[in-house]
């Protein structure tokens, strides 16, 4: 059973995910330490049901296809086949509580 918390806890995991596709490929101790918080962030909703892993997938492709235009997938094969990313690092000079959404 999912708990009433549930829209809470999304709309933190979302801001989680915003921060850690800021970097985009750059790595960095900071992104690391983020993308161990997001880890223990997941696990938590999981352990206290408050989401599932189909909802958390859910809101990861749906994040990423709004921050990079591209699935997941589309992005891992383009890694994949060599391609490298130009990110338009614009989107980010506006504070993220006023960018449109």
């Amino acid at each position: 059973m999912i708990k009433p918390k549930t829209g809470v806890f999304e709309a933190r995991y979302l801001e989680l995910l915003e921060r850690l596709y800021a970097f985009g490929d750059y790595r960095s101790g900071a992104r690391d330490a983020l993308n161990y918080k997001i880890g223990g962030f997941i696990e938590a909703g999981l352990l206290m049901e408050v989401t599932t892993k189909e909802r958390l997938q859910a809101l990861t492709d749906e994040m990423h296809l709004r921050i990079f235009g591209e699935s997941l997938a589309e992005r891992k094969t383009r890694a994949k086949l060599g391609y490298k990313d130009t990110v338009d690092w614009s989107i980010y000079d506006t504070p993220p509580a006023i960018r449109k959404r």
